[in-house]
């Protein structure tokens, strides 16, 4: 067996599912192979929980008993740990990721991976070696914002859009801005 890539240490290694939970319902484990088979295509819980021959709330008691998570987030979960694992491991540009893990919008893509791993996908290429961010966790899950940023109340050290002068007739843009 070849691998291509070399794990982290800071990462825990890659355990099977029913092992890690201790879940043995075949609903959850096909939902599961489902939603990782798709990453590229989100497909909607409902679909999948109609091709599983269940309601979409007994696929969502399923999830939050099994893994506290709704179907959605851990989706979610799933498709931003690929994300990372191709910023990571390949050379993609960041768009090709986004589109690979089923975000059709690149800025929607790096808000949503800031919020889950504290680092954006730009700075996530540029510091591999350095510090491993966050794994998507808990803070995310629960909604709470982990990270410590502007939106939290920490100055960034630019000045806020609003003390910017802005002309009449000529579009707020600043070259400073990403």
């Amino acid at each position: 067996m070849i691998y291509n890539a070399v794990r982290e240490a800071t990462t825990a290694q890659k355990v099977s599912l029913q092992s890690r939970s201790g879940m043995r319902n075949s609903h959850l484990a096909a939902a599961i192979t489902r939603t990782r088979d798709h990453l590229d295509s989100p497909i909607a819980p409902m679909i999948i929980a109609q091709d599983l021959g269940i309601s979409t709330r007994q696929l969502e008691r399923l999830f939050g008993k099994d893994l506290n998570a709704s179907p959605k987030k851990y989706y979610m979960k799933m498709r931003l740990e690929r994300a990372r694992h191709l910023l990571v491991q390949t050379e993609m540009s960041i768009l090709d990721v986004a589109l690979a893990c089923g975000f059709e919008i690149p800025g929607h893509f790096a808000r949503v991976y800031r919020t889950a791993f504290c680092v954006t996908p730009i700075m996530q290429r540029g510091r591999l070696s350095q510090t491993a961010p966050r794994p998507y966790g808990h803070d995310s899950l629960t909604g709470r914002r982990g990270c410590k940023g502007p939106r939290s109340g920490q100055q960034t050290g630019r000045a806020s859009h609003a003390a910017q002068p802005m002309e009449v007739g000529k579009p707020a843009f600043r070259a400073d801005r990403p």
